[in-house]
């Protein structure tokens, strides 16, 4: 909906398609009239140089105009904002203005497929798998209880030993995770940085970006569940989407003591996101494929708790 009258994109429905595809006729007979509000002025196009909602702007009239071209026919065409002209980048119009973390339509396509690999998940899962399989006594290393007061004194050494024994049979057959501690980005919080709390149905963009310019230091998405994730669903994925001002770096003003080392604000940003998940896998699963596909994100908060059917 962003091309001239005289070179309209292809129509993907072809001879089936229930659409209008004469220009003029859709803005006068199926699109409602301009708004009159800001003067009449686009106000995406006021401030961008160019409206990417195209030919379905209510302030259309504002960035159109009609030109001759070179058979003497007048085309009507989408403008750009004077001055601006051919510095704008090429809008396809697959992302919003000002928003980040939208993933591409090939992404959701792969995770409908299953074609999106989650290597490191994966191996985690494994890891989780291979531990659960383990009697119970070889999965706890932590020291088991000592022998029973009742136990008779000449036992008791025995006992010990066997105790030790066991304890030293459990460390060896002990199998460490696939990550290190050390491996985990340093995240500040501090009473510089107020939070706004994930809202289901209520912390959407629009409020984060209002709550932001309160001062606001951190920010969550609405709850989003694994599955529709993890299944590349439009609608899910729509609540990753965060503003610009949700990725410049927090305020930071730790004490002179702070537990938090190699912490580096610059690199920091104020969006979070929030899941919900009742299995192991589907939590790594979607911790993984959000930190590929969504790189504006600060860190990722699990809701185990939230009284919803999974």
């Amino acid at each position: 909906m962003s091309k001239p009258e005289f070179s309209p994109a292809t129509c993907p429905y072809g001879e089936g398609c229930k659409f209008e595809h004469d220009l003029r006729k859709y803005l006068r007979d199926w699109k409602r009239a301009d708004l009159t509000t800001f003067g009449g002025i686009c106000p995406i196009w006021q401030n961008r140089g160019r409206c990417s909602v195209g030919w379905k702007c209510r302030f259309v009239g504002s960035h159109m105009e009609e030109r001759a071209t070179d058979d003497g026919r007048k085309e009507l065409v989408l403008t750009e904002k004077p001055g601006m002209e051919g510095s704008l980048p090429v809008d396809d119009g697959t992302k919003s203005i000002g928003t980040l973390n939208e993933i591409s339509t090939q992404a959701k396509s792969d995770l409908m497929k299953r074609k999106f690999t989650t290597p490191k998940a994966d191996q985690y899962s494994k890891w989780l798998d291979t531990l659960a399989q383990k009697p119970e006594e070889q999965r706890d290393h932590r020291p088991k209880k000592p022998p029973s007061k009742a136990v008779e004194a000449d036992n008791r050494i025995s006992n010990e030993d066997d105790h030790q024994q066991a304890k030293e049979d459990n460390r060896a057959q002990y199998i460490s995770p696939p990550f290190l501690p050390s491996e985990k980005r340093r995240i500040y919080f501090g009473p510089e940085t107020p939070i706004l709390a994930p809202l289901t149905t209520q912390g959407n963009l629009p409020f984060r970006r209002l709550c932001v310019s309160l001062g606001a230091q951190l920010t969550y998405s609405e709850m989003a569940m694994s599955m529709p994730l993890i299944q590349g669903q439009r609608s899910e994925w729509a609540l990753m989407r965060a503003h610009e001002s949700e990725t410049t770096p927090p305020a930071y003003n730790p004490p002179t003591t702070t537990t938090v080392s190699d912490y580096d604000n610059s690199r920091d940003l104020k969006f979070g996101a929030q899941i919900s998940a009742n299995k192991p896998w589907q939590a790594l699963k979607v911790a993984e494929t959000l930190t590929r596909l969504c790189p504006h994100l600060r860190l990722i908060d699990i809701n185990c708790g939230c009284p919803i059917d999974l």
